[in-house]
Parts: structure tokens; C-alpha cells; sequence
């Protein structure tokens, strides 16, 4: 049984590695002070949520069961929902390359939306480590100018 306790001080949610990858990839895109940004953002999740066939997370920041909005840390996005960038992940042996894309509210980080189950491509950088793994983002026109 989880005490009271565990349950008020539950542990930051983790990204995985491949998870880790893309959004280092998004950040290397990124201009100096939206990267120092962004790495705060990317402290501050608190919550992870993956839907079935691992195709979208959505990421919360929260305190006390509350959303938390650090104004400090968003990015200057015009727009409540902006897709921010899309990131492809390559490994080599011929499989489909899995593509990512990142999207922001408020310009917060919320979700990274796969175009196919993602599963099998955390598995690869878990296992093989980031090295065999070919990364490229492309930030979104709108984004670009304002962030890279």
C-alpha cells in the first residue's frame, strides 16, 4: 500500500532515452536563450501521459495536483496550440524512419505526437545507445523565426 506521502511527493516523471533524444535535438535547433528556455521546461515536467501504441505523450507540469504555467520559461510562440518542430529518427538497416512532432501550449512543451508506434524505436536507444541513431529536426517556419 503507497502511504500518503509517496503519493504528495511522487517522483518527477522520467523521459525515456529516445524521448531524451528528440527533444535534445529540438533544443540544439534552438537559439541560446529559447534552449536555456526549454531545458527549464524540460526539468519542470512533472507528469507523463502515454497513450495506447505509445503514437502520442501529452507532458504536465504540476504542483499540488494543480497545472503549473511558468511564464518565465515559455517559449514566445504566437498561438496557443504551435507545432513547434518535427524531428525524424533514423536507425540503419533499411527500417522506416520514425517521425516526431512537438507541440506547445502557451509555449510550453505538451505533447510529442509519433506518426507510428514509437515502442520499438525507445527499445533501439535503449539497448543500442544513441549512437546508431541518426536525429534531424526541422523547426516549423512560424517557430523558427521567433526561436532559432
Amino acid at each position: 500500500m503507497m502511504s500518503i506521502f509517496s503519493r504528495l511527493f511522487a517522483p518527477k516523471a522520467a523521459l525515456s532515452r529516445l524521448e531524451v533524444l528528440i527533444v535534445h535535438c529540438v533544443q540544439a535547433q534552438l537559439n541560446p536563450e529559447m534552449a536555456t528556455r526549454w531545458a527549464g521546461q524540460i526539468l519542470c515536467i512533472t507528469g507523463i501521459e502515454r497513450l495506447p501504441g505509445r503514437r502520442t505523450m501529452r507532458l504536465h507540469q504540476t504542483s499540488r495536483g494543480k497545472p503549473v504555467v511558468d511564464n518565465g520559461l515559455a517559449l514566445p510562440l504566437a498561438g496557443h496550440d504551435v507545432t513547434l518542430a518535427e524531428v525524424t529518427v533514423s536507425v540503419a538497416g533499411g527500417f522506416t524512419p520514425l517521425r516526431a512532432v512537438l507541440h506547445c501550449q502557451n509555449g510550453l512543451l505538451s505533447a510529442i505526437e509519433y506518426h507510428d508506434d514509437s515502442t520499438w524505436m525507445d527499445e533501439v536507444a535503449s539497448r543500442r545507445g544513441a549512437h546508431d541513431l541518426t536525429l534531424q529536426c526541422i523547426l516549423m517556419p512560424d517557430a523558427a523565426l521567433v526561436v532559432g
